[in-house]
């Protein structure tokens, strides 16, 4: 890396510098063993430049809505090797709309807005989306804490056009999560085997103690209760050179969690002449279990053909729910419902450019999730609806690459806060376009 090279320079001549000009035995110690510490360190990072255009047409309610709008990321990764067991992962980012002048409100909590902090181009200010540590155990345990890399799994990297950088399918998580793994590495048929236990404390906000009791406050000063607790299993095995294929990945996962409350507030009068405050509308809470298997072949028969393909099925069982919209996917304020989700991903390499094609199909009681930054259209993340996306990149070079394109979403329900209510019959289309250039660094 170019930045590594001149650092090391840049340490060297100050070394050199300070042992001219005579300094103590122990200040040259100090700098070689400061120069030791950098040396672990490595940076690298990705700009992106990117222009949506999104159209909506509800053809039950004959309305027709369409904006475009540029945007910009960027996005910093941090490595440290401290040693041959420890190893620290960061990831600095920021996403902002060009020029964007409006004035920013603060969510109802930031328990609940936790999860796409920061992705939803709120502003210039810089949020952490990954930092954690892997401590290696021994030669087949390894033990991660922190905040893990639960977003922009398989198959976001075909999308891109990059090396796998998440550790769990796209659409098992979709959420900037924290919290603690281990992994049990081993070989297996010739190929690579690792189980993992993930193990997410989920805090949430406490609405049945008086204000001011609990110990805990989020930034808006409401109380935080007692962590729940989220749990996923996973089986990731990859096996390089077949004779059908270059290279075969299949990933197995389960992922649940009970009693999490659905937070949600409504402005209100607090009476003649007193100014609205948020009051909470919900006593919503619900089950949550989902089980996720991802295959993906690259390079099938000697060509530049990938292929990758996801099943999901989820599970929801609600207790209560909000002010006048119901159950979570049920028709009453109790029930439980599953549902199912398909995605199709086919890309084909040639020379530097790739073109590819995605199919999502979501169950009416299906239970997404997805991330802002990847779609301006909720592509990932909309029950009842059939989705296709085709896209084209170029590189220019290893450093600079074009991304071209076009998602359309065929809804067929419509649901109150995306997750909440029993939903209405819709006939919805929705479309967008995109242009991304992305710069590495």
């Amino acid at each position: 890396m170019k930045f590594n090279t001149m650092k090391k320079s840049i340490i060297a001549l100050a070394v050199l510098s300070t042992t001219a000009y005579g300094a103590s035995l122990e200040d040259r110690v100090e700098d070689l063993e400061f120069a030791r510490d950098l040396n672990t360190w490595s940076f690298s990072g990705e700009l992106e430049s990117r222009y949506d255009y999104f159209n909506e047409e509800d053809k039950l309610a004959n309305d027709h809505y369409n904006e475009d709008q540029y945007s910009l990321w960027a996005r910093f990764d941090i490595h440290s090797k401290r040693s041959e067991r420890l190893d620290f992962y960061g990831r600095l980012s920021m996403s902002k709309y060009f020029n964007d002048f409006t004035k920013r409100v603060s969510g109802t909590s930031s328990i609940s807005d936790a999860g796409g902090a920061g992705r939803n181009k709120n502003g210039a200010a810089i949020f952490v989306e990954r930092a954690f540590i892997n401590y290696k155990i021994d030669d087949q345990f390894t033990f991660s804490i922190g905040r893990l890399p639960t977003i922009e799994g398989p198959s976001f990297h075909l999308q891109k056009g990059t090396a796998r950088s998440g550790s769990y399918p796209q659409l098992a998580y979709g959420a900037q999560l924290d919290g603690m793994a281990l992994t049990y590495g081993t070989k297996l048929a010739g190929g690579n085997m690792s189980v993992r236990a993930i193990y997410t404390p989920l805090s949430q906000r406490d609405v049945g103690s008086l204000s001011g009791q609990s110990g805990y406050q989020d930034s808006d000063s409401a109380d935080i209760s007692s962590s729940e607790d989220m749990y996923s299993v996973m089986v990731d095995y990859e096996k390089l050179n077949l004779t059908w294929a270059n290279r075969f990945n299949f990933i197995g996962q389960y992922v649940a969690f009970n009693d999490f409350y659905y937070d949600a507030t409504s402005n209100v009068s607090t009476g003649a002449g007193n100014p609205t405050q948020d009051a909470a509308i919900s006593n919503l809470y619900f089950d949550y279990s989902a089980f996720v298997v991802y295959l993906e072949a690259n390079g099938i028969a000697n060509t530049g053909l990938d292929m990758g393909f996801t099943y999901k099925r989820t599970s929801i069982d609600s207790r209560g729910g909000i002010t006048s919209l119901g159950g979570i996917f049920t028709n009453g304020s109790d029930g439980k419902n599953d549902g199912n989700v398909y995605m199709l991903d086919a890309r084909y390499t040639f020379g530097k450019f790739k073109l590819g094609y995605e199919l999502l199909i979501a169950d009416e009681y299906a239970f997404t999730v997805g991330l802002s930054d990847i779609d301006a259209i909720g592509f990932y993340q909309t029950p009842d609806s059939t989705g296709h996306h085709v896209y084209a990149s170029y590189d220019f070079d290893s450093d600079l690459r074009l991304i071209l394109g076009y998602m359309m979403q065929q809804i067929d329900t419509s649901y109150t806060r995306n997750v909440v209510g029993a939903g209405t019959d819709a006939d919805t289309k929705v479309d967008a376009g995109y242009a991304r250039l992305i710069a590495n660094f």
